[in-house]
């Protein structure tokens, strides 16, 4: 077994003035911790730790998950100079447990490129929906029964559309790709649409809807692929942010806690497959994408975006303010605390309006205010 040397805390002291840990959905039953917990405990406190991302998936039990998961838990809780977690579900379980430091942030993806997220135009989405490229991503993965189920569903809700689906780690599942000549071209990030769907047969399926078939390396490429379609709508979280990312709409198909945690605190579009098949896209997409959704994402990034700002100032990091275009909504102290203001782990940031309690009781000339930024 491989142990860290006697130099490490000496070498990280030396070169790193901190260190961030993304963690994702690490807060579920079956997550081993022993190996990160150790590398932490090995600094003894001589490099601050940031937490960023962390999230609850499924609904775990104390008493059943692996004790190393706990502990690391505990560490961040107690030594981490930010916990930060994906949303008021997290925070919920984390404090009815004794953790009681956790910062509500979100997903800090979707912070990297706010230009993107306020420059978004549902309206035009909207017009070209009868037509519509649409990206997507969900569960193409063979189950000992065939097709897993949401994957199979998201078959049936595109019958008819235009889509390019994007695989996710799904494709390390079919062990039959991995050594088959021409399955992957690794300068397009495509994989062989023949192969797929010649796979696909032998689970009985047929007609599928997909034109291209994506798997990306690095986030580069995946936007410039989303910056090629309409809209986004798919059974995979990040999927959407890498649409969001390249300034596209997108609408999230949401059947578990890991997305409609993150769905819910940032007011981003969120429907079952079922109700999309029901729908068809045109109807989502009036449903979904309207101007009234749009205000109230851009409305409630803004003030999240801000808050993420506040935190990291606290720490003495600086997070760059929104573009200057989008800075008149700021600059009119209307920015409210939203409907977490009891939550756990609320951060308020430094600018927020003294008076403003709830996103419910802005006033509607603030929302046309927004509309008139976001459209300049």
């Amino acid at each position: 077994m491989l142990t860290l040397g006697d130099a490490f805390a000496d070498k990280i002291e030396e070169n790193f003035d901190l260190v961030i840990i993304s963690m994702a959905n690490f807060i579920r039953n079956d997550h081993d911790g022993k190996a990160l917990l150790t590398s932490l405990k090995a600094l003894d406190g001589r490099v601050k730790i940031i937490v960023l991302g962390a999230g609850i998936q499924g609904n775990p039990h104390p008493e059943k998950m692996i004790p190393s998961n706990l502990q690391l838990i505990d560490f961040f809780n107690s030594r981490a100079d930010i916990f930060a977690v994906r949303g008021q579900e997290t925070a919920k379980w984390l404090k009815k447990h004794g953790f009681n430091n956790a910062k509500i942030i979100g997903c800090p993806s979707l912070y990297v490129y706010p230009e993107s997220i306020l420059g978004m135009n549902y309206a035009a989405a909207r017009n070209r929906a009868s037509g519509a490229k649409i990206l997507t991503a969900g569960y193409l993965k063979q189950m000992d029964k065939g097709l897993h189920l949401r994957g199979d569903e998201l078959i049936k809700a595109f019958k008819g559309l235009r889509a390019s689906y994007v695989f996710q780690d799904e494709i390390f599942g079919l062990p039959e790709f991995q050594n088959r000549k021409g399955a992957f071209h690794e300068g397009r990030c495509e994989v062989s649409r023949d192969l797929v769907e010649e796979w696909l047969k032998t689970l009985g399926i047929v007609d599928v809807p997909f034109d291209r078939y994506h798997y990306f390396t690095e986030t580069g490429s995946w936007r410039q692929a989303a910056m090629a379609h309409d809209v986004f709508v798919g059974d995979r979280f990040h999927g959407g942010v890498a649409a969001l990312q390249a300034c596209k709409p997108a609408m999230f198909l949401c059947h578990d806690n890991r997305v409609s945690e993150l769905t819910r605190f940032f007011n981003l579009p969120a429907l079952s497959t079922a109700e999309f098949t029901h729908l068809g896209l045109c109807r989502a997409m009036e449903t979904y994408l309207s101007d009234d959704a749009e205000a109230k994402l851009k409305e409630r990034y803004v003030s999240l975006y801000n808050r993420f700002r506040a935190l990291f100032a606290e720490h003495g990091l600086k997070v760059r303010p929104l573009p200057e275009r989008f800075r008149s909504y700021d600059e009119s102290k209307a920015v409210a605390e939203n409907a977490l203001a009891d939550a756990p782990g609320c951060v308020k940031g430094k600018e927020d309006s003294p008076g403003g309690e709830n996103l419910a009781g802005l006033k509607s000339d603030l929302v046309n205010r927004l509309r008139g930024i976001i459209g300049r």
